[in-house]
């Protein structure tokens, strides 16, 4: 992970506001090492229900090693998140330590909390904004008092997968595609503990 640290000393000896201090940047590409990015989920043992390709090189989906079929069983060794895009909420009323107009840089779910990065700090919190419905239903139902913000841009993470196959080894690239948690299209039996 890159931060960006600017000289603070001056900031402290002229005992300039908090508000001034220089903001740590949090820059892409991000790769977050050795990462189960759900609740309940497990590394081990785990069957392949689809046809995946397996890759030579994590983060790198130009060379396919072998590919997986539905029955195969393998061992999943270590997954890293790598981060594409940061996803922004912008605070739309004020809510516990934010205002009106703040953007909140968000990174990805962890069990039912968001880790996000605000004015320099990293924070967890709470699904302020809506997390929208399909079910128009629902959407009436659901309790729009608790909305604060509203996600303007969508996280983007693919979590890179080291697995065992037979005497095989290689990396899946398992993208996210839920911007709310952890959601991969592949089916993939023996990730969550939970099943």
């Amino acid at each position: 992970m890159k931060f960006i640290y600017l000289p603070l000393i001056s900031y402290l000896i002229l005992g300039l506001p908090q508000n001034l201090l220089p903001q740590l940047k949090y820059e892409l590409p991000v790769v977050e090492e050795n990462v189960c990015p759900f609740e309940g989920c497990q590394f081990g043992q785990w069957i392949i229900r689809d046809s995946i390709k397996v890759y030579k090189i994590e983060g790198d989906t130009s060379s396919v090693k072998f590919l997986l079929s539905d029955g195969d069983t393998i061992k999943a060794i270590i997954g890293n998140i790598h981060y594409e895009k940061f996803g922004k909420v912008l605070v739309t009323q004020p809510f516990k330590n934010f205002n009106v107009n703040d953007t909140v840089t968000i990174l990805r779910c962890i069990e039912g909390d968001f880790v996000a990065y605000f004015k320099g700090q990293k924070i967890y919190v709470d699904i302020f904004w809506p997390v929208g419905f399909s079910d128009s239903k629902d959407e009436k139902n659901y309790d729009v008092k608790k909305h604060y913000g509203k996600m303007i841009e969508s996280p983007e993470i693919v979590w890179w997968v080291k697995i065992r196959w037979n005497d095989k080894e290689g990396w899946l690239s398992l993208r996210n595609i839920n911007p709310y948690c952890f959601q991969i299209k592949e089916k993939i039996e023996g990730m969550d503990i939970f099943e």
